[in-house]
């Protein structure tokens, strides 16, 4: 870990290889992922069995994290399946700690991923881009 000035204490749970020597940047990006909302309409039924995506709750509060943070909060918090119908539409912060299952099954599992954000100035000199 790379110790930063008192003003950089939230960057504290990135991995110094991902900082590049760059606090200001990380947290210009916290700033931005603690903004953004996910949400995830399913074009298709998601159970079990098609590879749902699986998160780990509350983990959305806990900022960036290292790969050895992320493996360590995977040992001790059970991982929820998010079980969605075709049609339904599943919400999330960019933050939250997920993966997507493998499938074993051959029904198909289409989604959209479209993020939200509260307004493009997300912060001080910093504006979202628009694709």
């Amino acid at each position: 870990m790379q110790s930063f000035p008192k003003s950089y204490d939230l960057m504290i749970s990135q991995s110094s290889s991902a900082i590049s020597g760059d606090p200001i940047g990380l947290a210009a990006r916290l700033a931005a992922l603690s903004q953004v909302l996910a949400l995830r309409p399913h074009l298709d039924d998601r159970g079990s069995a098609n590879g749902p995506l699986r998160v780990l709750p509350g983990t959305h509060t806990q900022g960036l994290l290292t790969d050895d943070q992320l493996h360590d909060l995977s040992t001790r918090i059970p991982a929820v399946e998010c079980l969605c119908p075709a049609g339904g539409i599943l919400a999330m912060r960019a933050l939250l700690v997920h993966a997507s299952s493998k499938s074993l099954s051959p029904s198909p599992r289409r989604v959209l991923h479209v993020e939200y954000a509260v307004d493009r100035n997300i912060a001080e000199d910093l504006e979202l881009q628009i694709a």
